[in-house]
């Protein structure tokens, strides 16, 4: 499964950073290798939710550039480089997400976070479902 989280950087938790680091890397290989038939109209989670970002290559992008930054704020040291190379010029697209499609990941974050409340860390401490709770209620 692959999650493009969408939210500020700064409202994530550091296993949800960490993840969509990773998973970004392997959304544009995925794109290179399998360009979209069909892409959904709106951002959505599940079935479409890799193909809705395939051609917002722009996007993820500045998005993992977002991610890195704050992955160094909290002390991680990312290496990886994000190579675009091979993949279609058509594919360069950029979006902004709506303040719906950002409800619907902090709900889905929450959920997450409620059925793993001993896991999920900010900073490298562990911290309650409320303090998540408040962080994603903040504006970004």
């Amino acid at each position: 499964m692959v999650r493009v989280n969408i939210l500020n950087p700064k409202q994530l938790s550091d296993q949800h950073l960490l993840a969509e680091h990773l998973e970004i890397m392997m959304l544009i290989s995925y794109a290179k290798k399998n360009p979209p038939k069909e892409v959904p109209a709106r951002y959505c989670l599940g079935k479409g939710h890799i193909n809705f970002f395939k051609n917002k290559i722009k996007y993820l992008q500045k998005r993992f550039n977002e991610i890195q930054k704050e992955m160094k704020k909290r002390g991680f040291k990312p290496k990886a480089k994000l190579s675009v190379k091979g993949v279609s010029r058509k594919l360069f697209k950029y979006w902004a997400p709506l303040a719906g499609d950002k409800a619907l990941i902090k709900k889905r974050i929450l959920w997450k976070i409620k059925n793993k409340p001993d896991y999920y860390r900010y900073y490298g401490e562990k911290k309650p479902y409320v303090f998540f709770v408040k962080l994603l209620k903040k504006k970004s």
